[in-house]
């Protein structure tokens, strides 16, 4: 009987153990699984409160696209116009009436080089 008992409360201690989970909280495997997780967070973290709260769903599930920057793409630094860029799109919950928040990033030195129209 004590053989049985020892034996269930191992078990009971392997499953409590087993459904810790050691990233407080964060999605890191999230994070880990995403190639473009470090342009995305980038992007993210250029982008104002507001911005921030009109994000529709997960901001770590943003689609990172790669587009030539010309002058209709709503960037105030024309040295890019012509150049390769990521473009990171936030969907929002304003996209009806505002559109979708993009921002672009150098391909280059993986900094944001500004957000894309909006109206």
């Amino acid at each position: 009987m004590k053989k049985i008992t020892s034996c269930l409360f191992f078990l009971l201690l392997m499953l409590i153990l087993s459904s810790c989970n050691p990233s407080n909280g964060n999605n890191s495997s999230h994070d880990n699984n995403n190639p473009n997780f470090k342009i995305i967070k980038t992007a993210y973290n250029s982008l104002s409160d507001s911005e921030k709260k009109e994000i529709k769903g997960d901001w770590k599930d943003s689609t990172v696209d790669e587009s030539v920057v010309t002058k209709q793409s709503g960037l105030d630094d024309l040295t890019y116009d012509g150049k390769e860029a990521y473009v990171v799109t936030f969907l929002s919950k304003e996209s009806q009436v505002r559109g979708n928040i993009a921002v672009f990033i150098s391909k280059d030195t993986h900094k944001v080089i500004g957000k894309g129209f909006r109206d």
